[in-house]
């Protein structure tokens, strides 16, 4: 009797065991991956630039929101209001409107933003680079971005980035983009005319400086 009821109190505790090491196999079968993204896009400015990149007279302002580039236009409507107590006498009024004009995604954190406008061109250009060192330059023409160039910024620099964070800026008489990535290093961009690429071949071009 003693053995036959160890016997069974073993094999109930075992078949419980099964039973657990099952559930929780299934359990685990069960399990489904979550994808977490935001619902909302970037909200908070890291550069801005104001320039004439939607038409030749326009005031544009292009803002960089992360992995975004957002255009905004300035424009301003009159409207004739009336004073109550004279109605012969009328007053214009300005109505100013900063509408979005284009939202563009790009592939990268912006850290650099630079407008400049090539020789022959009637609109403004954008130049931006990302934290990864790639860039890009942009135009809007008749409704359409078109992009001028792309490339990468550290294809051939091998050495310490620089503790300030990349910096761009463009000659005064726009022929010229200068982008300090690494210490010791500058990398300038002939800007060639407007129907021309700005530094090459769009695989990192550019001149390349070493501080001796």
């Amino acid at each position: 009797m003693y053995t036959a009821s160890t016997a069974a109190t073993t094999n109930n505790t075992t078949a419980d065991a099964n039973t657990s090491t099952t559930t929780a196999s299934s359990s685990r079968k069960r399990e489904v991956g979550h994808y977490v993204v935001t619902a909302h896009r970037p909200a908070s400015v890291l550069l801005a630039q104001r320039c004439s990149f939607l038409a030749p007279k326009s005031t544009d302002v292009v803002i960089a929101k992360a992995c975004r580039l957002e255009v905004r236009q300035l424009a301003t409507n009159k409207q004739q209001s009336s004073d109550n107590m004279n109605t012969d006498t009328t007053t214009v009024e300005d109505e100013s409107t900063f509408s979005t004009i284009l939202d563009l995604p790009i592939r990268g954190r912006i850290c650099t933003l630079l407008s400049f406008r090539p020789p022959g061109a009637i609109t403004d250009y954008i130049f931006f680079s990302t934290e990864r060192h790639y860039y890009g330059v942009l135009s809007y023409n008749g409704g359409v971005v078109v992009t001028h160039d792309t490339g990468t910024l550290s294809d051939s620099c091998i050495g310490r980035e620089s503790e300030c964070g990349p910096m761009a800026i463009v000659s005064p008489d726009n022929t010229v983009i200068g982008i300090h990535v690494y210490d010791g290093h500058v990398r300038f961009f002939p800007i060639v005319n407007a129907h021309g690429k700005s530094g090459g071949d769009g695989g990192g071009g550019g001149k390349h400086y070493h501080k001796g």
